[in-house]
């Protein structure tokens, strides 16, 4: 069953390279809570852009694990954003 504009976690979490080592990325408010993004959907954004940055190809199928991650403050509002 389809969902009407209901994006995948894989567009949701896709990005576009802007520049060398920079990549740009839409979060998507329905990921979050409190009007903070999920932690575990900024990390697989973030190594999105970094599998990317190698210039290794992700695949929308793809599962992107980290070893760990630890927040140090609140991150940003959804949005645009940039790295």
């Amino acid at each position: 069953m389809t969902r009407p504009n209901v994006r995948t976690f894989a567009d949701v979490s896709a990005v576009t390279r802007t520049g060398p080592q920079r990549h740009r990325a839409d979060l998507d408010p329905l990921w979050g809570f409190g009007g903070n993004p999920n932690g575990g959907y900024l990390q697989t954004t973030m190594a999105r852009a970094a599998l990317d940055a190698t210039g290794r190809e992700v695949k929308s199928w793809e599962v992107v694990y980290l070893p760990s991650a630890e927040t140090l403050r609140v991150t940003p509002d959804q949005g645009p954003s940039r790295a």
